[in-house]
């Protein structure tokens, strides 16, 4: 299984929740794919069913970018990470039917260990 991140946007919150997942020992070798090209980017290419995919959303806006790609993400294991804590996106959330969300401003609250949970399971 290979393991990418992707953010519908760059930006410094994006960039540091994809800075805390390379900081994981060990490590787990995430792929960033480019933000906001979707899933047609040349690093998508190597996407294969089956794979995680963590994304990554700011607000209500990326959100909604992410879940334009819902009918893309149907083969893959989705985890997301929210910048914040919000019952509404949460709610958004479920059309990309993920299997965990965590959230950056709790500090990514039982990631690492559902990550590689799902890496686990998926030997």
């Amino acid at each position: 299984m290979n393991i990418f991140f992707y953010a519908a946007q760059k930006s410094i919150q994006a960039s540091a929740a994809f800075a805390w997942l390379c900081s994981l020992e060990p490590p787990l070798h995430i792929q960033e794919l480019s933000s906001g090209l979707g899933f047609s980017s040349h690093e998508s290419l190597q996407l294969r069913s089956g794979d995680l995919i963590i994304l990554f959303a700011r607000d209500k806006k990326e959100l909604e970018a992410l879940t334009c790609l819902a009918g893309e993400c149907r083969n893959f294991k989705i985890f997301f990470i929210l910048q914040e804590y919000d019952q509404e996106l949460l709610k958004v959330g479920q059309l990309l039917n993920p299997r965990y969300y965590t959230f950056a401003s709790q500090n990514y609250i039982h990631a690492e260990e559902t990550i590689r949970k799902i890496i686990e399971i998926n030997k």
